[in-house]
């Protein structure tokens, strides 16, 4: 009976590792990352930023380091960033973007362990006017989100969700700093870290 007990708690432990490698590999999806249509902030047809944005560069995002499952790349995140714009509107037609954004991910700081797991994006927005190279928005943003135990029973995945969140709520912020200081008008364009 102790043998059968201890094979099958070995067992155990071997799926275990085995499902927290695997997640190590997978890293934050798009889908995830994408900030949703939000209500509060929706941009009118009306506004400036309608149909007017285009991603111009991304950087910052590390694709080689898929430790703990959570860094994200510069193609996930301009893709994130890309869609969450499109549904807000705001993403150009080809050739016809009034705005030009680039984004740096700063940091994506997540704790190395913990039931509860908070992780905190940085990212520093650039928004430039492309017909005379003004600058509308030059901001750090920095957003947190938690994925809690009962969101992924294994540690990696409860990261790679923080991780996204993150992004996600980082990205959301974005989009309404950017509304909010287009509709503002030039005096409340500047740097602001």
């Amino acid at each position: 009976m102790f043998v059968n007990t201890l094979r099958v708690i070995r067992l155990g432990v071997a799926v275990a590792v085995v499902a927290s490698l695997s997640a190590c590999g997978s890293g934050p999806r798009v889908g995830a990352m994408t900030a949703p249509l939000d209500p509060q902030h929706i941009v009118a047809a009306t506004s400036p930023l309608h149909a007017a944005v285009q991603v111009t560069e991304v950087i910052g995002g590390d694709k080689n380091n898929r430790k703990w499952g959570t860094t994200v790349d510069n193609d996930k995140f301009k893709q994130a960033l890309e869609q969450s714009l499109s549904l807000q509107a705001v993403i150009a037609p080809s050739g016809a973007a009034k705005y030009s954004v680039n984004a740096e991910l700063v940091e994506l700081h997540l704790p190395w362990a913990g039931f509860d797991v908070t992780v905190t994006s940085k990212v520093h927005y650039v928004v430039t006017r492309l017909d005379d190279k003004s600058l509308t928005m030059n901001k750090l943003i920095e957003a947190s989100y938690t994925a809690n135990f009962s969101d992924a029973l294994v540690a990696v995945e409860r990261g790679r969700i923080a991780s996204e969140g993150a992004v996600r709520e980082n990205i959301k912020s974005f989009i309404a700093t950017l509304a909010e200081t287009v509709q503002a008008g030039p005096s409340q364009v500047g740097a602001s870290h």
